[in-house]
């Protein structure tokens, strides 16, 4: 994995969320707020992405590769249940004190 710079760091992030939907037209002003407040992630395929404040609601935006929402029935079985690719946002809400998400992420 490569080191970025912190100005190259502000710069992905700003590129990302001008490119996801969601964000797309808010105001210079507005995305420049929420650009401060986020922070770029890489994750390992297959990693299990997470939301990292129990109590804090967070949005992921895929920059580039796919994650998998995932889900687990009542019986134990794993299935896929939606495929996110860059552009795309999803929101990360913790709604029960788990120590996994109900809808596993993954890279």
């Amino acid at each position: 994995m490569t080191s970025c710079s912190e100005n190259d760091t502000t710069a992905l992030i700003w590129r990302a969320l001008k490119w996801c939907e969601p964000f797309s037209q808010w105001p210079d002003e507005q995305l420049l707020a929420l650009r401060n407040s986020a922070r770029l992630l890489r994750h390992a395929r297959r990693a299990l992405v997470m939301s990292h404040d129990l109590h804090n609601r967070e949005v992921l935006c895929v920059v580039s590769g796919v994650l998998e929402v995932s889900c687990v029935s009542a019986a134990g079985g794993k299935y896929m249940n939606a495929l996110a690719g860059p552009g795309t946002a999803l929101p990360l809400v913790r709604l029960l004190q788990l120590t996994s998400p109900a809808l596993p992420v993954g890279a």
